[in-house]
């Protein structure tokens, strides 16, 4: 009875209400507001897959990054390298090179042969505080080239190795064995060759231990190795300049020097060494000061011996025969013992009056800069 109550109430409503007729446009103004409805919709479709193509963009750059990262391979002591080389295994050899240097206690660290050295063994042994010694043996006579300490806290070093100056005045030469996890190394100048270990390269007839670095891994981010000077190269060490000026003379403190040592950056000469005190060493950065006593020469690019004169103007380049000279020559500094390192002094160019004039490869560093000295 309530259900049939309830239908003619409705019939009786509808049937009062009164229908409108619909004006002109209204279909076509309903008809643009569905179909702005349905782009909208598509838009906000389309903006959720980009967002979830981006998330999983992200998503899978965070895994590629967290996989590269965890797959890093650690540095690796220099105690743990193995034995690599074409001739670690050769029995003969390692036994020559360990009555060279070290005994029967050396293990081998390389053992090959390199155009540039010619048969190399690599030794190490180990140290009681913890530390390590290298040694590099390098030709037919497996010579002592160069020996390394390397302290217990810089045993992960991603390589370690040395700079030999030619004996001729040629190109110097670079080497040194890399870490396991090495495949990539460049000397600071020079092509280098990496293979079993060791790298190698031919480098600049200036380039020495205190001025050659050797990088490894990223060129963006490299990790450097340790060098060393060959076994016939001077001691290097450290000093400060403590009155530095337009004078020919000033100071250096921090030193062990005696008078004939050279004060050098990286880049050349700085100056010689005159008077020793203690920790305190007086020099002059003339370079015609450097013959005479000292025992020092000058030589151009052709192997000839030049005069360095200063006439309190700029320095005049005399050669010893005419026409050894030529515009942009490079001027050395040899005179260390029975080593054939040089150092840069600078490069000559043409003056008005037809002189050769020197123009310095460093000039006189700031106060409180940090230079090498060479000792003789």
């Amino acid at each position: 009875m309530r259900q049939q109550e309830f239908t003619d109430t409705v019939r009786r409503e509808l049937g009062e209400t009164a229908l409108t007729a619909p004006e002109p446009g209204d279909a076509a103004r309903m008809a643009r507001r569905v179909l702005r409805t349905r782009s909208r919709r598509r838009q906000w479709t389309l903006v959720g897959a980009a967002a979830a193509a981006v998330m999983l963009a992200l998503g899978a750059a965070t895994v590629v990054t967290t996989q590269t990262t965890s797959s890093q391979v650690q540095a690796v002591p220099v105690t743990q390298w193995p034995a690599r080389g074409s001739l670690a295994g050769n029995v003969d050899l390692i036994e020559r090179a360990r009555w060279g240097w070290g005994g029967p206690a050396a293990q081998v660290v390389f053992a090959g042969s390199r155009p540039e050295v010619g048969p190399i063994v690599v030794l190490r042994s180990q140290e009681r505080d913890g530390g390590v010694r290298l040694a590099f043996l390098t030709g037919p006579e497996l010579r002592v080239q160069a020996q390394l300490t390397v302290p217990s806290a810089q045993l992960t070093a991603p390589a370690y190795g040395f700079v030999a100056s030619a004996p001729d005045g040629g190109p110097a030469t670079g080497v040194a064995v890399t870490a396991p996890q090495v495949d990539t190394a460049r000397f600071t100048s020079g092509e280098t060759q990496v293979a079993d270990g060791l790298a190698t390269a031919k480098l600049p007839p200036t380039a020495a231990a205190w001025n050659t670095s050797l990088a490894t891994g990223n060129p963006q981010h490299p990790v450097f190795g340790t060098l060393t000077s060959s076994a016939h190269d001077p001691a290097v060490s450290t000093g400060t300049v403590v009155r530095a000026g337009a004078a020919a003379q000033f100071g250096i403190s921090g030193v062990d020097a005696k008078p004939g040592d050279v004060v050098a950056t990286q880049a050349g000469f700085v100056g010689v060494i005159t008077t020793g005190l203690d920790d305190f060493a007086l020099l002059k950065s003339n370079p015609d000061e450097l013959s005479g006593p000292w025992g020092l020469r000058t030589v151009a690019a052709s192997g000839e011996s030049v005069t360095v004169i200063g006439t309190g103007g700029p320095t005049t380049v005399i050669p010893a025969a005419a026409g050894a000279l030529h515009e942009g020559d490079r001027i050395v500094l040899t005179g260390f013992g029975r080593s054939a390192a040089v150092v840069a002094l600078g490069t000559v160019h043409a003056g008005r009056d037809g002189s050769w004039l020197l123009q310095r490869a460093v000039p006189l560093p700031p106060d409180q800069s940090s230079v090498l000295l060479i000792h003789r």
